[in-house]
């Protein structure tokens, strides 16, 4: 822009020079209303002649053009650097999420590590595991495993995403999600219950392509848990974790491997199902294909916890 407003001028003074060579051409040194012994009249007549050349008004056009053209730069200048600030934003947006869940990303996007400092909050959680991981990886081999991992972990996060969850981690055939973080929302219990129920849905669904394919069966199981939790970043300036840890987490982990010893495909606490009803939303008509199975006890527990189960066929479509 720069470049081409002073070629501009450059050219519009040397054609305003050439005028001025030329036999006959009319001028004046000043401007023309201040030219003495030149009457009103006069002064017009001159201005309206065809070769009436003005070195004022040259000097003017050509402020003004050096003027346009600082404006139009510093214009150009401010856009391309709004540009490349919208496009980092977008890259450093696009880098976080693949280390966190939308929400997640929202909330370090706009308020940095702040915005997810350790506190206490009530959280629901979702842990899922292939059943029969090792005897599925030792039939088809370490490549075939990478890959039947990868659809794995694929679909379970679009179910994941789709009922607002944030993806914890994968831990092998293992994924771990929670939903009211970083910020609870009014049907977190709700949105898990869903989402468990939708995940046992949709890995029948792919286990009968994969049958169809001549692939072995996948099966998975599913735990559930309500429950106060820490929640937030840890870590330093150079690497940040965001974590969901105490109880809750580890209460909802046994629960999943209680799915084996109960045959069952989801297993539900008393205390989700009961926060599913204080919510009142259209999840509550889910809990018709849970069954309650009385107290149970897990592993480095000391009370016995209530549960509920679906068994394998129950859920159906949504």
């Amino acid at each position: 822009v720069v470049w081409t407003g002073v070629l501009t001028a450059v050219a519009w003074g040397v054609g305003h020079h050439v005028m001025l060579r030329l036999p006959g051409t009319v001028t004046v040194r000043g401007p023309l209303i201040d030219t003495p012994g030149l009457s009103p009249t006069g002064s017009l007549a001159m201005y309206l002649d065809p070769r009436f050349v003005s070195n004022a008004a040259w000097r003017t056009q050509t402020v003004l053009l050096l003027l346009l053209t600082l404006i139009l730069a510093a214009a150009v200048i401010r856009s391309r650097n709004l540009l490349r600030r919208q496009v980092a934003d977008h890259l450093a947006r696009a880098n976080l999420a693949r280390y966190f869940s939308p929400n997640v990303v929202d909330v370090l996007a706009s308020g940095g590590p702040t915005g997810t400092a350790a506190r206490h909050q009530r959280v629901a959680v979702l842990f899922a595991d292939v059943r029969g991981f090792t005897r599925i990886s030792e039939s088809i081999g370490a490549v075939r495993t990478m890959a039947f991992l990868q659809g794995f972990h694929e679909r379970v996060t679009h179910v994941i995403f789709q009922h607002g969850g944030t993806l914890e981690k994968y831990i092998g055939d293992a994924v771990m999600a929670t939903f009211g973080t970083p910020m609870s929302g009014p049907d977190d219990a709700s949105r898990a219950l869903r989402c468990a129920v939708t995940l046992a849905a949709e890995t029948s669904r792919w286990s009968a392509e994969r049958v169809a394919d001549g692939e072995v069966p996948v099966e998975i199981g599913i735990g559930a848990h309500y429950g106060d939790a820490v929640v937030g970043s840890i870590g330093d300036g150079q690497r940040l974790d965001y974590l969901v840890i105490g109880d809750t987490v580890n209460v909802t982990s046994r629960l999943e491997r209680l799915t084996r010893e109960m045959d069952a495909q989801i297993v539900v606490t008393d205390e989700l199902v009961t926060q599913v009803r204080a919510e009142g939303t259209a999840a509550d008509g889910l809990l018709h294909r849970f069954t309650p199975r009385g107290e149970v006890r897990v592993a480095a527990r000391d009370q016995p916890i209530r549960v509920w189960t679906a068994q394998r066929g129950q859920q159906g479509p949504l």
